[in-house]
């Protein structure tokens, strides 16, 4: 009886033992744990239980990973003055080496000419292997499209070099100037660096050959953009992440807007032309339709100031002066000219000594009274000549401005306010031509030489 528990007691202990056995064999390490919790057994076979995803892959004589960047710019779009800021959507590829991963069991397509086998995953691969971690300095914000897929992918060669390409869409933000506005160029940048890392631990690097790359049917509404763009490295030790002292690699993208004349051009320099045109058909008029030349005059005034209002909705309050307040400015002052012109003949044509006498085919009849006798009309047969020489005495005064003469060659009776709109039919178009000529001239060569 003895003997047969005894056997019964090893039997249960070997069953124990290789139940044992069996639990620490078939138990996943954490690691592919949560990997089959996912869903995705597959990647059981590539991420072994070692892989820790926080940690940069290894590299010899710990050396930088290095990470390659390259840029393809799909679309530039929103470019909003007031906010200074634009949008841009864009293919971002990054690629590095991480030697940790097992590719034993993968299936990999044969690759291109000089190029490696490789295999296309999707883009939750990411969340279970070290990605870089890059930011744009200067965006106010960033994305990953999504339409009816989250549009990125990881591609992995058989030499363990690994490809992440995802398609962005980010407002990049622009320090800008618009002294030159509307005739303005925008110098842009787009910057990246790793945001946890220094350049000691991950190495940021444009790709050797095209780096930066642009759609070719990219059309931009108002600007028109540099290519080929330049692209840098830039290396310095400010991190304004709070870190200290550290090493920082950025890469550096610079974009260059020059603002097509085109749109301004029809929008607002050719009305605002014609405004200041139209104010000067005043001088023709004369003061027997002085409602109609008040009403142009204002007219005119109130045009060309809604117009301005308009144009500067769409930039920001800057404190600088700006080519378009010049302008601006330049077309009122014309306008207000104008108007003042016709405030000084009024005044001078009110001032007038009133008419005393009547001309009457060549000869003046003088009504003259005498107390003695009833009042009887005379008739002067003074000369025309004398008349004239008369009348100019009487109207021109010593040390005092004449406001009425008669030409001595012609005979011609002159009236200063008719004189005056006379010679500002050809001094304020004169003068507006002048302002052209120094105003457009300096404007572009200021921008050409990139003076503010």
């Amino acid at each position: 009886m003895t003997g047969y528990l005894g056997d019964a007691f090893l039997l249960c202990l070997c069953m124990v033992v290789e139940c044992l056995g069996q639990s620490e064999t078939t138990t996943p390490c954490p690691v592919h744990q949560d990997i089959q919790n996912t869903g995705h057994t597959f990647l059981a076979n590539i991420i072994p239980c070692s892989y820790i995803k926080e940690y940069r892959p290894p590299t010899r004589d710990n050396r930088p990973v290095n990470v390659v960047f390259t840029l393809y710019i799909q679309d530039i779009n929103s470019f909003n003055a007031a906010d200074m800021d634009f949008r841009m959507e864009l293919f971002l590829h990054m690629t590095w080496v991480d030697t940790r991963l097992n590719l034993s069991n993968l299936v990999f397509l044969p690759g291109c000419a000089n190029e490696n086998k490789y295999i296309t995953l999707p883009s939750y691969v990411m969340e279970y292997i070290w990605t870089p971690d890059p930011y744009v300095t200067n965006a106010k914000d960033a994305a990953i499209t999504t339409l009816t897929t989250t549009y990125s992918s990881i591609t992995i060669y058989d030499n363990h070099t690994i490809r992440s390409s995802s398609r962005l869409s980010s407002t990049i933000g622009c320090q800008m100037e618009f002294h030159g506005y509307p005739m303005d160029i925008q110098k842009c940048n787009m910057i990246m660096q790793s945001f946890m890392y220094s350049s000691n631990e991950v190495e940021f690097n444009w790709r050797k050959w095209s780096p930066v790359m642009i759609n070719k049917d990219l059309r931009l509404l108002q600007f028109k953009l540099k290519n080929p763009m330049n692209n840098y490295i830039r290396n310095s030790s400010y991190d304004e992440l709070g870190h200290g002292e550290r090493q920082v690699r950025q890469l550096v993208l610079e974009l260059e807007f020059s603002r097509a004349i085109g749109h301004h051009l029809v929008q607002t320099f050719v009305p605002s032309f014609l405004v200041v045109c139209l104010s000067w058909f005043s001088f023709w008029l004369g003061l027997d339709a002085i409602p109609g030349r008040v009403t142009l005059l204002v007219t005119s005034l109130l045009t060309l100031t809604t117009l301005f209002t308009g144009i500067k909705e769409g930039l920001p309050p800057v404190a600088y002066v700006k080519a378009i307040d010049v302008w601006m400015a330049g077309c009122m002052v014309f306008i207000f000219a104008a108007l003042g012109e016709f405030v000084i003949v009024r005044w001078l044509n009110m001032r007038r000594p009133p008419k005393q006498t009547q001309e009457n085919g060549g000869m003046m009849r003088v009504m003259t009274v005498n107390p003695s006798s009833p009042v009887m009309p005379e008739w002067d047969s003074e000369p025309s000549k004398n008349r004239h020489r008369n009348h100019t005495k009487l109207h021109q005064t010593p040390g005092r401005l004449s406001l009425k003469w008669v030409d001595p060659q012609t005979g011609e009776k002159k009236f200063l306010w008719k004189e005056i709109d006379k010679a500002s039919r050809i001094v304020f178009p004169l003068m507006f031509l002048f302002f052209m000529i120094i105003y457009f001239p300096i404007l572009i060569f200021r921008i050409f030489q990139g003076g503010k």
